[in-house]
């Protein structure tokens, strides 16, 4: 797909709004192929930490039908529902106005994905990106202060948001050190997914965070097994893996 020049969204004041590249950012690059060869179907996108919805174009071009984001921080969040509020307009009226419909949904929620439906604290880190449930530790991320948000189990999500766990075969996790508590509140989806492309911290950021180690053995003992690292540099201190979930065919990770 290529450059959309001509949106009409005069309600709306973002740049990034009125033209739009659709385009594949470094998280996804090159997994196009990842998805064909393990038979991802890209039925739908569950994103943890959405924070603005940077990937939302992506996952668009990519032909996802479901995509659905969990973002805890209110002030990204009223971005990010803009950003989902735009383009689900715009989709909807391609749609009425095409021979072969997409039905894509987008959908967002204002929450952070933990192991228990409730309230934490949400660490507001100076880059908004570096925000956790977790702790940062000073020597690495900057703060700005707290703020009260609600924790959600991503299980409960799917169904409260009118999506059904088999409208999803993809799952993004960037929430900054809560990699396992997400995982522990998605028992369910993770029986139904396909792939998951989570970030990893190599050296802790974060206080009471989930290692590397951890989320790998927890992931393989769901079924999961590793196919991709995506690391810089041997010095950065976080990185991508994407899991792939085997099926019967595939035999045991």
């Amino acid at each position: 797909m290529g450059r959309v020049d001509t949106i009409n969204a005069a309600h709306q004041t973002d740049d990034w709004l009125t033209h739009a590249q659709l385009k594949v950012p470094d998280r996804l690059s090159g997994h196009e192929a990842l998805f064909d060869h393990h038979g991802v179907a890209r039925t739908g996108v569950l994103h943890l930490g959405g924070s603005i919805g940077e990937e939302l174009e992506t996952y668009i071009a990519l032909g996802f039908r479901n995509i659905l984001f969990v973002e805890p921080n209110p002030v990204q969040f009223e971005k990010l529902s803009a950003h989902v509020g735009f383009w689900q307009s715009w989709l909807d009226q391609l749609d009425r106005l095409s021979d072969s419909p997409r039905h894509v949904r987008i959908a967002a929620v204002c929450a952070a994905a933990s192991d228990a439906d409730g309230t934490s604290t949400l660490h507001l880190a100076c880059d908004p990106g570096e925000s956790s449930l977790c702790e940062p530790m000073p020597q690495f991320i900057e703060t700005q202060g707290k703020v009260a948000v609600d924790t959600r189990r991503v299980d409960g999500l799917i169904a409260a948001q009118g999506f059904d766990l088999k409208d999803f075969d993809v799952m993004v996790a960037d929430v900054q050190g809560g990699e396992l508590l997400a995982f522990q509140g998605a028992p369910a989806v993770l029986a139904n997914l396909r792939m998951i492309v989570t970030e990893v911290n190599y050296q802790p950021r974060y206080l009471q965070s989930a290692s590397e180690p951890q989320v790998d053995r927890f992931l393989t003992d769901a079924g999961y097994r590793a196919v991709l690292q995506r690391r810089a540099t041997p010095w950065v201190v976080a990185g991508d893996t994407v899991y792939v979930r085997s099926t019967n065919s595939e035999g045991a990770p």
